[in-house]
C-alpha cells in the first residue's frame, strides 16, 4: 500500500524494531507534492497487547529545514546530477527486485518447511504405529512360546 521508494525504509524500520525490540526512527523522505512536499520521518514502536507482538507505526512530521543560499549548478554538474539520479533510479530497481525475489523466496522456503512439518508428523504418527504392532507381536511370540513350551 506505500510507495515503492517508502515500502524499503519502512521495511527496514519493522525489521530492526523487531530485531531490537526498541523505538526505531527512520528518515522517510518528502511527502507527495499535494500536501506541500513537506519531509516526514517514520517511527515503528514494538507493542505488546493481550500476549501478541504488535507494531505501532507512525509518520511524524519534520519542522522545514533552514534553506541555504542556493547557487546556480554549472552545466558540467547538472549533467553529473543527472547521470548520478540514473544510476540511483537503476539501483533502486534491482534493490527492489532483489527484494521482490527475497520475498518469493522466503514464502518458498516457508510452505517447503510446513510440508516438512507436515511429513514429520505423518512419520512419527507411523513410527507410533509400528511401535505399538512391534509391542503386540512382542506380547503376542511371548504367549505362543509359553504356548510351545507347555506343548512339549
Amino acid at each position: 500500500m506505500a510507495r515503492p521508494g517508502l515500502r524499503t525504509r519502512i521495511r527496514a524500520a519493522v525489521h530492526e524494531a523487531t530485531k531490537s525490540g526498541a523505538r526505531v526512527v527512520v528518515a522517510g523522505g518528502r511527502g507527495a507534492s499535494g500536501d506541500g512536499g513537506g519531509r516526514f520521518s517514520i517511527a515503528v514502536h514494538p507493542l505488546q497487547s493481550e500476549g501478541e507482538a504488535l507494531l505501532l507505526l507512525c509518520f511524524l512530521d519534520e519542522p522545514a529545514p533552514e534553506n541555504p543560499p542556493s547557487r546556480a549548478a554549472t552545466p558540467g554538474e547538472s549533467q553529473r546530477i543527472a547521470e548520478l539520479e540514473q544510476e540511483l533510479a537503476a539501483t533502486s530497481a534491482e534493490l527492489q527486485g532483489a527484494i521482490r525475489n527475497l520475498e518469493i523466496s522466503g514464502e518458498d522456503q516457508r510452505i517447503a518447511h510446513e510440508e516438512a512439518l507436515s511429513i514429520n508428523e505423518e512419520f512419527q504418527s507411523t513410527n507410533e504405529e509400528l511401535l505399538t504392532s512391534k509391542e503386540e507381536l512382542q506380547s503376542l511370540n511371548e504367549e505362543l512360546t509359553a504356548l510351545n513350551t507347555q506343548l512339549q
